[in-house]
């Protein structure tokens, strides 16, 4: 058994619009998600509640005050194992399904964290995924909301997250 100096515990939204439209963000910066899609969220602060870390990371990434959308529901809780990375990372992710009126212009606030947002609709998920980076954790909550079939043949996320 692989010993791990690190938990990072992630929440992150499903957020949908009106249309069925995902917000999504682009990283940014030099860890092993640079240039990934991935759905609004990050890690929680030490003593931080649940879903003050996820309306935080929401209004930091996305720009979304939150009175402007809804959590909704508990949709997966993800994990990933990182043996060689700081001298092991166990990564627990927490993605709530969350929905929001209209399709606001989503604007970061951490642009050192966020190179690019948008909107993306269901109906193109498959072809971003077959041309774009996304991370696992994103491409298991599509799945979960059924959003894309089991056997979507998703490209796998090299590390886990």
């Amino acid at each position: 058994m692989t010993n791990y100096s690190m938990i990072h515990i992630s929440v992150l939204s499903l957020l949908s619009s009106l249309d069925g439209s995902i917000a999504l963000t682009q990283r940014l910066g030099d860890d092993i998600r640079t240039d990934y899609w991935d759905l609004p969220g990050g890690r929680i602060n030490p003593g931080e509640k649940l879903f003050s870390a996820l309306n935080r990371e929401i209004t930091e990434e996305i720009g979304l005050a939150q009175d402007s959308y809804s959590i909704e529901s508990l949709l997966q809780i993800s994990e990933s194992f990182y043996p060689n990375v700081d001298n092991g990372i166990h990564s627990i992710s927490i993605i709530y399904q969350c929905s929001i009126n209209g399709k606001p212009n989503l604007l970061t606030q951490v642009p050192y964290e966020v190179q690019n947002t948008k909107w993306l609709h269901p109906d193109d998920l498959i072809r971003s995924i077959a041309n774009e980076k996304f991370t696992n954790r994103s491409q298991l909550a599509f799945k979960a909301a059924g959003l894309l079939p089991e056997n979507s043949g998703a490209t796998p996320y090299p590390q886990g997250y």
